[in-house]
């Protein structure tokens, strides 16, 4: 973990241009790219995706598509979720 990703989940002020920050964003909102060109019954290439952007996610949960998610590795989705269209999460800090 960088410094400015240690600053950014302890809420203190970061550079969002941290080379390192921006190449986890990018690989982010690539899966996610990836994901929203998936049909809804691609359930396995699905879960793989989400399991590569989320750092945990519980069993059972539910993408319905499309999702937006900045960084990914700082979200953890627990059991049973359910995410409906359009699903945004800005994790700039642990969610």
């Amino acid at each position: 973990m960088t410094q400015e990703e240690e600053k950014l989940l302890s809420g203190k002020l970061y550079r969002p241009g941290d080379q390192e920050l921006r190449a986890i964003k990018l690989r982010t909102h690539n899966l996610c790219s990836e994901y929203n060109r998936t049909f809804e019954d691609e359930t396995e290439e699905r879960s793989r995706l989400v399991r590569e952007i989320f750092a945990e996610v519980g069993e059972g949960s539910f993408f319905q598509g499309p999702i937006y998610i900045h960084y990914g590795t700082h979200t953890r989705i627990g059991k049973r979720f359910f995410g409906n269209f359009n699903l945004t999460i800005q994790d700039d800090t642990t969610v």
